[in-house]
C-alpha cells in the first residue's frame, strides 16, 4: 500500500478515537525499518495536550489498530506530542500560527535567503508571506517576502525562551 494511501486510512481510523477525546492528529508518520516499522502519530489539543491525554489515545488507538488490517507488518506505535518547534504542515496548521515566530527552510535559496528565522504572514494557494527577523532580538531584519509554496521544504515553528 503507497504511504500516502496507508497514512489517509490511518488517519480515517484513528479519528474515530480522537474526536471523543477531543485531541486532533498533527501528523501521522510512518518510517519503515528492516523487520518492522514505527507508526507515529503526533496529537494536539486546544490548550496543550498532556500526559494522559497521550496515554489514552495511545491505548485506544492500539485497539483500533488491533482490530483492523491496515498495519500488516510488524509496528511500533508511538503517540507523542508534535513538539514546541512543531512542522507547520496543513494550511490550517499556517492559519493557527499567523503572526508566530518560525523557522524557515526553502528547497533552494529565494531573493538571498535559504534557512531564516521570520514571522509568519497569511498563507495563499501559491505563495506564504515571511517577515525575516533577526534570530537573538527577533526585529525586523528585511523586507516582507512571499515565497512560492512549491519552495517551501519547512516551516517550523520557534521556541522563544
Amino acid at each position: 500500500m503507497a504511504n500516502a494511501n496507508l497514512k489517509g486510512k490511518l488517519t480515517e481510523l484513528l479519528e474515530r478515537v480522537t474526536g471523543p477525546l477531543a485531541v486532533e492528529i498533527w501528523n501521522i508518520e510512518i518510517v519503515r525499518q528492516k523487520d518492522t516499522s514505527e507508526l507515529r502519530v503526533f496529537l494536539d489539543k486546544e490548550g496543550g495536550i498532556s500526559l494522559d491525554d497521550l496515554e489514552k489515545a495511545s491505548r485506544q488507538f492500539e485497539a483500533e489498530l488491533d482490530g483492523s488490517e491496515i498495519m500488516q507488518d510488524s509496528y511500533t506505535l508511538i503517540v507523542s506530542s508534535p513538539g514546541m518547534d512543531r512542522s507547520l504542515l496543513t494550511d490550517a496548521h499556517y492559519g493557527r500560527y499567523v503572526g508566530a515566530p518560525v523557522e524557515v527552510s526553502l528547497f533552494k535559496q529565494f531573493e538571498g535567503r535559504k534557512k531564516f528565522p521570520a514571522v509568519l504572514g497569511e498563507r495563499t494557494r501559491t505563495v506564504t508571506a515571511f517577515k525575516p527577523i533577526d534570530r537573538d532580538s527577533l526585529e525586523k531584519s528585511g523586507e516582507e517576502l512571499a515565497v512560492p509554496n512549491e519552495m517551501i521544504s519547512k516551516v517550523n515553528l520557534m521556541v522563544v525562551i
